[in-house]
């Protein structure tokens, strides 16, 4: 059983927190205006598709992507990386799935909820103190961050463990020969599931793929000195970890490195890029 529950939206909008407004200002290359409020938005098509856009491109360069190539993204979410890689790649066919009965619930609806819970939770950018947004403010902001629906691709709801749910996938892709897409990435999925769950999905990956990859987080320092943290797993990219630390202290935990834990795969680091 993977190690995080994603049944409600809460490891998403947990991993994921943004200052919009800042964001915002960012992207129109303009000066935050004086008395403007903070507004933190997490896991919504705002502030995460320019992430996903930066991982593609780093992807495509990373991997030597080709357009035309056939590619799984696993752990997709709603899809933003495969629309990302859609637009590097338009005559690749790329399948997303993910198993979040929480993505698969909310993929068809828009960010209201959410981010009208941001804009009651505005503070004052300087002293952090609640903020009370007037209406038109509220209303400026709700229209600048909502982007319609979450999804704009199909997501696919499967596991891969089992023939049947491999079956079906290799059945979306066309003129594969033999039933192979050229790569199976995964998008920061490693960290979430136990090193069991991770060489299985390694397994799966293979007979779906002709290579596969992991996107992924490297443990940071202050891990060493603390036991594994619930409900995450951290690990090192590759074994250049001290000889003494404190990760494997949970009793799915086997290695300190994924590429130790999965010798097959590509492991890229999030963040520098780096592929061992």
């Amino acid at each position: 059983m993977p190690l995080v529950d994603t049944s409600t939206g809460t490891p998403f909008h947990d991993n994921y927190v943004m200052d919009g407004v800042r964001l915002w200002h960012a992207r129109d290359n303009s000066l935050i205006p004086v008395g403007s409020p903070q507004i933190l938005l997490r896991y919504v098509r705002f502030t995460r598709i320019n992430q996903e856009r930066m991982i593609a491109a780093n992807l495509v360069r990373v991997l030597n992507l080709r357009d035309g190539q056939q590619i799984l993204v696993v752990g997709d979410g709603f899809g933003w990386l495969q629309e990302e890689l859609a637009k590097l790649l338009p005559a690749s066919q790329i399948i997303s799935t993910d198993t979040s009965t929480w993505v698969h619930a909310e993929k068809t609806r828009d960010e209201t909820d959410v981010i009208n819970a941001a804009l009651d939770a505005a503070t004052d950018r300087r002293t952090r103190a609640p903020m009370v947004l007037d209406a038109a403010t509220r209303t400026l902001w709700l229209n600048r961050f909502l982007d319609g629906n979450r999804s704009r691709v199909s997501v696919f709801n499967e596991a891969l463990d089992d023939a049947a749910s491999r079956d079906r996938i290799k059945a979306m892709f066309s003129n594969t020969d033999p039933d192979k897409a050229d790569w199976a990435i995964t998008g920061n999925v490693l960290s979430w599931i136990t090193d069991a769950e991770a060489q299985r999905l390694s397994v799966s990956a293979h007979d779906l793929a002709d290579n596969v990859a992991h996107v992924t987080r490297a443990a940071i320092a202050k891990h060493l000195s603390e036991t594994e943290p619930d409900p995450w797993n951290w690990k090192w990219i590759e074994d250049l970890s001290p000889t003494t630390d404190l990760l494997d202290r949970q009793t799915w935990y086997t290695t300190t490195s994924w590429k130790d834990l999965l010798p097959n795969d590509l492991i890229i680091e999030d963040g520098t890029w780096r592929v061992v």
